[in-house]
C-alpha cells in the first residue's frame, strides 16, 4: 500500500543553496497558518498547486504562482494572487528570476512537482521497473506484471475514478489468478503494452503522461471488462469525473458546492 503520491518529484532550482527562506513540497503541506504575512512561490499547476494557492492566498501576503500548463491560466484567483513562468534561477537569499526576466523576492517557496512510483520493497527478481518518465513496466494492461503474472498492481493509472477504478482492477486480475481466463503470452503482452502505450502517446499524452487516463479513461476500463469477461465501469462515472474537472477548473471558487443527482448508470444532472 505503498501509493502513487508517496515519493516526492524534488526538481532543484539553479541558485537554490542561496535562498534565505523555507523551501518545502506539497507532500509536507499541512495548513497555511505557517505562511501567515509571507510572499509565497507556489511551483506547479496541478490541482494540488491551485489548491494550496487558493488556500494560503488567505492568510499570505502575496501568492506568486509559476506554471506552463495552459489549464491553470484560465483560473480565477483571489486578487494578491499573480501568475508567474517557469523560474529561471534564485538570483541571492530572496530573489528569484523568471524565464521572462522578471524577478520578485519571496520568504517560501512550495514545489507542486508531483511524486515518482516507487516500490523500495521489491526485490530486482520481480522484474518491475520504474524509468525516467514514472512508466512503471512490464505490466499487461497496467496490471499485471509481465515477468510474474501472480504478482499485480493495483491503482498504477491516475486521473481517473480511483476505486471503480481499484475494484475493476482486482476483479480483472482474479479472473485471470484463478485460472477462470488464460492470458496471452509474454511476448503477445508485451506487444499490447507497447501498442497501447505508442496509441496514448499519439494522442498528444507524454511518456511522462502514460498512466495518465482522464478523458480517456472509459475506453480503459472497457478494454479491462472485454478482456477479461468482466463488468466494466459505469459511464456516469467518467462523465462525472470529466465534468467535476472542468467545473474545477472553470469555477475553481465554487465548485466544491456543486451536487448532482443520479438518473442511470449514463446520466445525471448537476443541480442548480
Amino acid at each position: 500500500c505503498n501509493g502513487n503520491y508517496n515519493e516526492p518529484i524534488r526538481p532543484k532550482l539553479t541558485g537554490e543553496e542561496k535562498f534565505n527562506g523555507k523551501i518545502s513540497h506539497s507532500q509536507q503541506y499541512r495548513s497555511p497558518e505557517s505562511f501567515t504575512g509571507q510572499k509565497v512561490l507556489v511551483i506547479g499547476g496541478g490541482p494540488s498547486a491551485v489548491d494550496l494557492v487558493q488556500q494560503i492566498s488567505f492568510v499570505a501576503q502575496h501568492v506568486v504562482i509559476s506554471y506552463h500548463t495552459k489549464t491553470t491560466s484560465t483560473m480565477e484567483f483571489r486578487s494578491n494572487v499573480s501568475r508567474k513562468p517557469d523560474v529561471l534561477r534564485i538570483k541571492d537569499g530572496e530573489e528569484i528570476e523568471f524565464v521572462d526576466n522578471s524577478c520578485d523576492s519571496f520568504d517560501s517557496i512550495i514545489y507542486c512537482t508531483g511524486y515518482k512510483c516507487s516500490f523500495p520493497f521489491l526485490d530486482g527478481s520481480c522484474g518491475v521497473t520504474v524509468d525516467d518518465d514514472n512508466i512503471v513496466r512490464p505490466l499487461y494492461k497496467q496490471v499485471i506484471n509481465i515477468e510474474k503474472p501472480t504478482m499485480c498492481f493495483i491503482g498504477i493509472p491516475i486521473y481517473g475514478c480511483a476505486f471503480q477504478l481499484f475494484d475493476l482492477q482486482a476483479r480483472f486480475f482474479c479472473k485471470y489468478l484463478t485460472g477462470a481466463k488464460s492470458l496471452p503470452s509474454p511476448e503477445e503482452m508485451r506487444a499490447d503494452t507497447e501498442k497501447m502505450m505508442k496509441s496514448h502517446w499519439a494522442k498528444g499524452y507524454t511518456k511522462r503522461q502514460t498512466h495518465f487516463l482522464g478523458p480517456e479513461q472509459q475506453s480503459y476500463y472497457d478494454d479491462l471488462a472485454t478482456t477479461a469477461d468482466i463488468k466494466s465501469v459505469a459511464p456516469l462515472f467518467s462523465k462525472l469525473y470529466i465534468e467535476a474537472l472542468n467545473r474545477f477548473y472553470n469555477d475553481f471558487q465554487n465548485f466544491r458546492e456543486d451536487r448532482y443527482k443520479i438518473i442511470d448508470d449514463e446520466s445525471y444532472v448537476r443541480e442548480q
